[in-house]
């Protein structure tokens, strides 16, 4: 059998080479009908082949050819890379092959591989605004330490940082601030993604999330910058104390003017309501 394995995999690799579309898939079908034998690298290499070659529903083929073959983590995961770049509607399918790949590598004892599966279905995921929170809660089910990079880590917090929870947020900027320390070369992204989220939050930015972001500016290398970094923060969480303090006077003078007006002191529910007023209340 070994010896067959061989031979179809020389057969698609000349056929790759002189172009042939008929023969690939004629060596592509008789892959499918072999059995045994692991051969994950080369089929890496060989659907890379086709890709490059421009040929990425081939490589599609050759991939779903080898799921059914044997279903295994690395087929599964190779299948849903060959999806992400095939041509026409292909996105749920490799959603579906990634998370198979995520669940079978659990189940081989792969923690890398589960790890690398778990962040392509994120990656789908927050890729499309209508799944953006689905996006989070998969980001949230990744082993961080099977993480195969700050690339990778500096993404998956960038999708946390969309939670709902500020303590998810949190969480994130606190990686971002590790990742920063630890990764020099990535210190200024981690914290220009720190401050967007900042800017983005405004005055929504909870006291949990200003401590972390206070600790991730610190980390900036340049001493001046990073001074006027953490005054414009200051200055806008003073502002949004503020604005806070106003909102809730504001709330409060409302509510004094509708009791007022129940009671028929109407000149005073009057006056009440333009205090609101001038502090931006309705």
């Amino acid at each position: 059998m070994a010896m067959l394995h061989s031979l179809a995999l020389a057969a698609l690799r000349a056929a790759i080479e002189i172009g042939s579309v008929r023969e690939i898939e004629r060596v592509i079908r008789w892959w499918r009908s072999l059995r045994g034998g692991v051969h994950d690298d080369e089929l890496a290499s060989i659907a890379a082949d086709l890709i490059d070659q421009g040929m990425p529903d081939l490589a599609a083929k050759l991939a779903r050819a080898e799921v059914h073959r044997r279903e295994r983590a690395r087929s599964l995961y190779l299948l849903g890379r060959c999806l992400e770049l095939a041509r026409g509607a292909v996105h749920d399918e490799a959603l579906e092959s990634f998370r198979r790949a995520r669940a079978r590598a659990a189940q081989e004892g792969d923690p890398n591989l589960a790890c690398a599966a778990g962040v392509r279905v994120v990656q789908l995921l927050a890729a499309d605004e209508l799944t953006a929170a689905q996006a989070v809660a998969e980001a949230m089910k990744i082993d961080r330490a099977a993480l195969r990079g700050a690339e990778e880590s500096l993404f998956v917090d960038a999708v946390l940082l969309g939670s709902t929870s500020r303590f998810v947020r949190a969480g994130a900027l606190a990686s971002l601030t590790d990742l920063a320390r630890r990764e020099p070369a990535f210190c200024e992204r981690a914290v220009i993604l720190g401050a967007q989220h900042a800017d983005a939050r405004g005055q929504a930015l909870s006291a949990v999330e200003a401590e972390r972001l206070i600790a991730l500016l610190r980390c900036w290398p340049d001493e001046r910058q990073r001074e006027e970094l953490e005054a414009r923060f200051d200055a806008q969480r003073r502002r949004a104390r503020e604005l806070a303090t106003s909102d809730q006077l504001g709330r409060a003078l409302v509510e004094a003017a509708h009791r007022m007006a129940a009671q028929g002191r109407r000149s005073t529910a009057i006056a009440y309501l333009r205090e609101a007023r001038a502090l931006g209340g309705p």
